[in-house]
C-alpha cells in the first residue's frame, strides 16, 4: 500500500484524533502533574537563577515544545505503522478466506 494513500487517511483523521475529550481532560487531570511540576520548577528557577530566570525559563519552554514537538511526530509515525500493520493483516486474512 502507498504511503501517500495512507497519509491521506492519517491527515483526513487528525482533526478527530486531536480533539480533546471531556474524558480525555479527566484522565489528563487525574493521571498528570505536568502543571504542578513545571509551578514548581519555575518558582525554583526564580528562587534560585535572580539575574538569569528568564534565559533559563526561555530554555525549559523550549525543551517541553521541542519534545511535544518530537511526540507528534513519533505518534503520526506509529500511527501509520499500526494502520499498515492492520491493513496487512486484514489483506492476509482476506486472502486466506
Amino acid at each position: 500500500m502507498d504511503i501517500d494513500i495512507l497519509n491521506i487517511i492519517f491527515e483526513s483523521r487528525v482533526d478527530d484524533l486531536s480533539k480533546i475529550t471531556k474524558e480525555d481532560k479527566d484522565y489528563l487531570e487525574k493521571h498528570s502533574n505536568t502543571k504542578d511540576s513545571y509551578n514548581k520548577l519555575k518558582e525554583a528557577v526564580i528562587v534560585n537563577a535572580k539575574d538569569n530566570t528568564n534565559i533559563i525559563l526561555n530554555a525549559i519552554d523550549d525543551y517541553i515544545s521541542n519534545l511535544s514537538f518530537e511526540s507528534g511526530y513519533f505518534n503520526k509515525k506509529y500511527y501509520i505503522q499500526g494502520l499498515c500493520d492492520g491493513i496487512n493483516l486484514i489483506k492476509n486474512i482476506s486472502s486466506k478466506l
